[in-house]
């Protein structure tokens, strides 16, 4: 699918939907992401904030945006691995439009990785407090 950026506010047809890559990408500024960084970059959201925005949207759990199957580390090696790729492709760059996309996506990543490191942070120390709803066998 294309239409118009919505971050850059282009009026070509810049802003690339590939449902299969579950990906998009504006041609124009050079912005990229998956449906989570999308809603991070147009409501201005942390990491944690677009997943609970997009789970009460679609009245889902939060944990049904994040790869079923996948732990929080192979995601985050997976961001790690980008940002690595994009440091190779930078090396290699020729052209100041390509440097300018990669920069970008660069510091996205970067962003992304520490709003993910936040995340997870956050989730772990969640899961680690009881519930009140538990009993103790103790206290009878």
């Amino acid at each position: 699918m294309r239409g118009s950026c919505p971050l850059c506010k282009s009026k070509t047809k810049s802003f690339v939907v590939s449902e299969e890559k579950e990906l998009w990408f504006c041609t124009d500024c050079g912005a990229v992401g998956n449906i989570i960084g999308f809603v991070m970059k147009v409501h201005e959201l942390t990491y944690s904030q677009a997943v609970e925005r997009l789970a009460a949207e679609y009245h889902i759990a939060a944990e049904s945006f994040l790869a079923e199957g996948i732990s929080d580390e192979d995601l985050l090696k997976s961001i790690e691995n980008q940002i690595s790729s994009c440091k190779t492709r930078l090396q290699e760059c020729t052209y100041q439009y390509e440097i300018d996309n990669l920069l970008d996506r660069y510091s996205w990543l970067l962003e992304e990785k520490k709003h993910f490191i936040i995340y997870v942070d956050a989730k772990d120390k969640i899961q680690s407090v009881p519930s009140p709803l538990t009993t103790d066998s103790n206290h009878k």
